[in-house]
Protein backbone atom coordinates (compact mmCIF):
# COMPACT_ATOMS: atom_id res chain seq x y z
CA UNK A 1 0.00 0.00 0.00
CA UNK A 2 1.32 3.10 -0.93
CA UNK A 3 1.66 6.21 1.33
CA UNK A 4 -0.15 9.45 -0.28
CA UNK A 5 2.46 11.99 -1.01
CA UNK A 6 2.50 15.46 0.74
CA UNK A 7 0.87 18.17 -1.59
CA UNK A 8 3.21 20.87 -1.41
CA UNK A 9 2.23 24.26 -0.21
CA UNK A 10 2.34 27.24 -2.94
CA UNK A 11 3.71 30.38 -0.46
CA UNK A 12 2.27 32.85 -2.49
CA UNK A 13 -0.91 32.26 -2.65
CA UNK A 14 -1.48 29.24 -0.30
CA UNK A 15 -3.14 29.48 3.11
CA UNK A 16 -0.93 31.93 5.66
CA UNK A 17 0.71 29.40 8.47
CA UNK A 18 -0.70 30.09 12.15
CA UNK A 19 2.89 32.31 13.64
CA UNK A 20 5.15 30.95 15.95
CA UNK A 21 6.63 33.12 17.65
CA UNK A 22 10.78 32.74 17.83
CA UNK A 23 12.71 34.46 20.28
CA UNK A 24 15.94 34.21 19.03
CA UNK A 25 14.73 35.01 15.39
CA UNK A 26 17.51 36.44 13.14
CA UNK A 27 15.48 38.81 11.73
CA UNK A 28 17.68 42.22 11.37
CA UNK A 29 15.35 44.87 9.93
CA UNK A 30 11.88 44.79 9.30
CA UNK A 31 10.61 48.38 7.39
CA UNK A 32 7.23 49.81 5.84
CA UNK A 33 7.28 52.13 3.09
CA UNK A 34 4.26 54.39 1.59
CA UNK A 35 5.22 56.78 -1.15
CA UNK A 36 3.01 59.35 -2.20
CA UNK A 37 3.43 62.22 -4.96
CA UNK A 38 5.90 64.99 -3.93
CA UNK A 39 4.56 67.53 -2.16
CA UNK A 40 6.95 70.55 -1.50
CA UNK A 41 5.46 72.09 1.54
CA UNK A 42 6.23 69.29 3.53
CA UNK A 43 8.86 71.14 4.89
CA UNK A 44 6.65 73.44 6.67
CA UNK A 45 4.55 70.90 7.72
CA UNK A 46 7.33 68.93 9.65
CA UNK A 47 7.20 70.77 13.17
CA UNK A 48 3.11 69.47 13.50
CA UNK A 49 4.38 66.28 12.49
CA UNK A 50 6.74 66.21 14.86
CA UNK A 51 4.60 67.46 18.20
CA UNK A 52 1.98 64.63 16.95
CA UNK A 53 4.77 62.00 17.40
CA UNK A 54 7.14 62.82 20.06
CA UNK A 55 5.69 61.05 22.47
CA UNK A 56 6.76 58.30 20.94
CA UNK A 57 9.58 59.17 19.15
CA UNK A 58 11.69 62.12 20.60
CA UNK A 59 14.40 62.21 18.43
CA UNK A 60 15.04 64.28 15.44
CA UNK A 61 17.69 64.29 13.37
CA UNK A 62 17.62 65.87 9.96
CA UNK A 63 19.80 64.61 7.12
CA UNK A 64 20.60 66.35 3.51
CA UNK A 65 20.62 64.16 0.70
CA UNK A 66 21.25 65.32 -3.21
CA UNK A 67 18.25 62.96 -5.57
CA UNK A 68 20.23 62.10 -9.18
CA UNK A 69 17.74 61.78 -11.93
CA UNK A 70 19.23 60.44 -15.23
CA UNK A 71 17.29 62.01 -18.65
CA UNK A 72 17.74 60.68 -22.07
CA UNK A 73 19.15 63.94 -23.03
CA UNK A 74 21.39 66.26 -21.37
CA UNK A 75 23.69 65.91 -18.15
CA UNK A 76 22.25 64.14 -15.23
CA UNK A 77 20.02 66.51 -12.83
CA UNK A 78 20.58 66.94 -8.70
CA UNK A 79 18.25 67.89 -6.60
CA UNK A 80 19.28 68.65 -2.77
CA UNK A 81 16.25 66.99 -0.33
CA UNK A 82 15.91 66.53 3.26
CA UNK A 83 14.95 63.27 5.19
CA UNK A 84 13.59 63.89 8.75
CA UNK A 85 14.38 60.64 11.40
CA UNK A 86 12.35 60.20 14.06
CA UNK A 87 13.57 57.91 16.68
CA UNK A 88 12.37 56.25 19.60
CA UNK A 89 14.23 56.58 23.45
CA UNK A 90 16.19 53.30 22.49
CA UNK A 91 16.86 54.29 19.15
CA UNK A 92 16.05 50.82 17.64
CA UNK A 93 12.58 51.90 15.93
CA UNK A 94 12.69 55.29 13.04
CA UNK A 95 10.01 57.13 11.22
CA UNK A 96 11.49 58.88 8.02
CA UNK A 97 10.01 61.54 6.37
CA UNK A 98 10.67 63.01 3.40
CA UNK A 99 8.71 65.27 0.63
CA UNK A 100 7.68 62.09 -0.76
CA UNK A 101 7.50 59.31 1.10
CA UNK A 102 7.14 58.23 5.05
CA UNK A 103 8.76 54.77 6.51
CA UNK A 104 8.56 53.11 9.43
CA UNK A 105 11.61 50.67 10.64
CA UNK A 106 13.05 48.94 13.25
CA UNK A 107 15.85 46.84 14.33
CA UNK A 108 13.85 45.39 17.16
CA UNK A 109 11.18 43.74 16.11
CA UNK A 110 8.86 42.08 18.40
CA UNK A 111 5.63 40.77 16.60
CA UNK A 112 3.39 41.47 13.73
CA UNK A 113 0.57 43.68 15.75
CA UNK A 114 2.80 45.62 17.53
CA UNK A 115 4.46 46.86 14.03
CA UNK A 116 0.98 46.96 12.94
CA UNK A 117 -0.67 49.25 15.77
CA UNK A 118 2.94 51.41 15.54
CA UNK A 119 2.44 51.92 11.44
CA UNK A 120 -1.12 52.48 12.05
CA UNK A 121 0.06 55.34 14.52
CA UNK A 122 2.35 56.93 12.09
CA UNK A 123 0.13 56.97 9.34
CA UNK A 124 -2.17 58.63 11.05
CA UNK A 125 0.28 61.63 12.01
CA UNK A 126 1.03 61.57 8.27
CA UNK A 127 -2.78 62.19 7.27
CA UNK A 128 -3.46 64.62 9.81
CA UNK A 129 -0.40 66.71 9.79
CA UNK A 130 1.64 66.50 6.66
CA UNK A 131 -2.18 66.55 4.97
CA UNK A 132 -1.37 63.74 2.83
CA UNK A 133 -4.02 62.30 0.64
CA UNK A 134 -2.76 59.63 -1.95
CA UNK A 135 -0.01 57.17 -2.17
CA UNK A 136 1.18 55.62 -5.10
CA UNK A 137 3.50 53.02 -3.93
CA UNK A 138 3.11 50.78 -0.56
CA UNK A 139 6.03 48.38 -0.18
CA UNK A 140 6.78 46.15 3.39
CA UNK A 141 9.98 44.21 3.83
CA UNK A 142 11.94 41.68 6.04
CA UNK A 143 15.12 40.90 6.31
CA UNK A 144 16.64 37.75 7.88
CA UNK A 145 20.27 37.18 8.58
CA UNK A 146 21.87 34.23 9.54
CA UNK A 147 25.64 34.23 11.14
CA UNK A 148 27.68 32.10 13.84
CA UNK A 149 27.31 28.84 14.56
CA UNK A 150 23.87 28.39 12.77
CA UNK A 151 25.63 29.54 9.62
CA UNK A 152 27.55 25.76 9.75
CA UNK A 153 24.08 24.29 10.10
CA UNK A 154 22.08 26.31 7.15
CA UNK A 155 21.75 23.17 5.11
CA UNK A 156 19.61 21.63 7.68
CA UNK A 157 17.77 25.09 8.26
CA UNK A 158 17.11 26.11 4.74
CA UNK A 159 14.64 25.20 1.73
CA UNK A 160 16.92 23.64 -0.38
CA UNK A 161 15.50 25.59 -3.38
CA UNK A 162 17.13 28.62 -1.86
CA UNK A 163 20.20 26.94 -0.52
CA UNK A 164 21.93 26.35 -3.84
CA UNK A 165 25.48 25.96 -4.21
CA UNK A 166 25.91 25.57 -0.12
CA UNK A 167 23.84 22.10 -0.55
CA UNK A 168 26.97 20.82 -3.10
CA UNK A 169 30.52 18.91 -1.94
CA UNK A 170 32.17 22.83 -3.03
CA UNK A 171 29.24 24.67 -0.05
CA UNK A 172 31.89 25.14 2.09
CA UNK A 173 34.17 27.31 -0.12
CA UNK A 174 31.48 29.69 -1.26
CA UNK A 175 32.34 33.23 -0.10
CA UNK A 176 29.72 35.41 -1.87
CA UNK A 177 26.88 33.87 -3.64
CA UNK A 178 23.29 36.08 -3.77
CA UNK A 179 20.60 35.75 -5.95
CA UNK A 180 17.55 37.65 -6.86
CA UNK A 181 13.85 36.44 -7.57
CA UNK A 182 10.89 38.52 -8.45
CA UNK A 183 7.22 36.99 -8.12
CA UNK A 184 4.21 38.63 -9.37
CA UNK A 185 1.07 38.08 -7.00
CA UNK A 186 -2.30 38.05 -6.95
CA UNK A 187 -3.59 39.19 -4.28
CA UNK A 188 -2.56 42.50 -2.94
CA UNK A 189 -3.71 43.10 -6.79
CA UNK A 190 -0.71 43.95 -9.32
CA UNK A 191 2.09 43.59 -6.65
CA UNK A 192 4.85 42.10 -6.33
CA UNK A 193 7.81 39.67 -4.34
CA UNK A 194 11.42 40.93 -4.63
CA UNK A 195 13.78 37.99 -2.64
CA UNK A 196 17.38 38.31 -2.33
CA UNK A 197 18.87 34.83 -0.57
CA UNK A 198 22.76 33.86 -0.48
CA UNK A 199 25.57 34.24 1.07
CA UNK A 200 27.17 37.65 1.82
CA UNK A 201 30.94 37.47 2.39
CA UNK A 202 32.40 39.55 5.91
CA UNK A 203 31.98 43.56 5.56
CA UNK A 204 29.68 43.37 2.46
CA UNK A 205 26.14 43.76 1.60
CA UNK A 206 24.01 43.82 -0.70
CA UNK A 207 22.38 47.23 0.05
CA UNK A 208 23.68 49.64 2.71
CA UNK A 209 20.35 51.56 3.55
CA UNK A 210 18.62 48.96 4.89
CA UNK A 211 21.42 46.54 6.23
CA UNK A 212 25.03 46.95 7.36
CA UNK A 213 27.54 44.85 6.93
CA UNK A 214 29.35 42.95 9.83
CA UNK A 215 32.80 41.21 10.14
CA UNK A 216 32.02 37.84 9.35
CA UNK A 217 30.08 35.86 6.51
CA UNK A 218 26.57 35.82 6.77
CA UNK A 219 23.22 34.08 4.81
CA UNK A 220 20.41 36.39 4.11
CA UNK A 221 16.77 35.98 3.00
CA UNK A 222 15.46 39.44 2.18
CA UNK A 223 11.75 39.30 1.45
CA UNK A 224 10.51 42.95 0.16
CA UNK A 225 6.48 42.85 -1.33
CA UNK A 226 5.21 46.37 -2.68
CA UNK A 227 2.06 47.50 -4.49
CA UNK A 228 2.42 50.44 -7.44
CA UNK A 229 0.59 52.36 -9.00
CA UNK A 230 1.19 52.99 -12.57
CA UNK A 231 0.49 56.11 -14.36
CA UNK A 232 -2.88 55.12 -15.79
CA UNK A 233 -3.98 53.65 -12.50
CA UNK A 234 -5.92 55.72 -9.72
CA UNK A 235 -4.00 56.67 -6.92
CA UNK A 236 -5.02 54.84 -3.94
CA UNK A 237 -6.49 56.69 -0.81
CA UNK A 238 -4.01 57.52 2.03
CA UNK A 239 -6.46 56.45 4.54
CA UNK A 240 -4.41 55.11 7.72
CA UNK A 241 -6.76 51.71 8.48
CA UNK A 242 -6.46 50.90 5.04
CA UNK A 243 -3.11 51.22 5.03
CA UNK A 244 -2.64 48.97 8.08
CA UNK A 245 -4.75 46.55 6.76
CA UNK A 246 -2.79 45.84 3.34
CA UNK A 247 0.01 45.53 5.14
CA UNK A 248 -1.52 42.86 7.89
CA UNK A 249 -2.04 41.06 4.34
CA UNK A 250 1.79 41.72 3.04
CA UNK A 251 3.06 40.13 6.31
CA UNK A 252 0.69 37.75 6.43
CA UNK A 253 2.34 37.03 2.49
CA UNK A 254 5.43 37.05 3.53
CA UNK A 255 5.43 34.86 6.52
CA UNK A 256 3.98 32.48 4.56
CA UNK A 257 7.07 32.90 1.99
CA UNK A 258 9.11 32.99 5.37
CA UNK A 259 7.85 29.49 6.22
CA UNK A 260 8.10 27.74 3.15
CA UNK A 261 11.99 29.12 2.80
CA UNK A 262 13.03 27.61 6.22
CA UNK A 263 12.66 24.22 7.98
CA UNK A 264 11.16 23.00 10.68
CA UNK A 265 14.47 22.84 12.47
CA UNK A 266 14.92 26.41 11.85
CA UNK A 267 11.91 26.87 13.92
CA UNK A 268 13.33 24.64 17.01
CA UNK A 269 16.67 26.51 16.27
CA UNK A 270 15.45 30.11 17.19
CA UNK A 271 12.68 29.49 18.96
CA UNK A 272 14.87 30.33 22.60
Amino acid sequence: MCAMQKTPVDPLTGPIPDQVPLDNAPLVTVLCQVRFPTALYIRDAIPKFQASVRHDYPELRQEQVVEVAVTPSGPPQMTPSSIWRFLDKTRSWTVSVTSDFVTLETKKYTSREDFLHRLRTVMQAASSQLEVSNYNRIGLRYIDQIKGRELSELKELINPALAGLVNENIGDRVEQSLTQTVFNLPKPPKSKMVVHYGMLAKNTTHDPGALRPIAEKSWILDIDLYREFTAEERLGEFDPQHIAEMTRAMSERIYAFFRWATTDKFIQRYKG
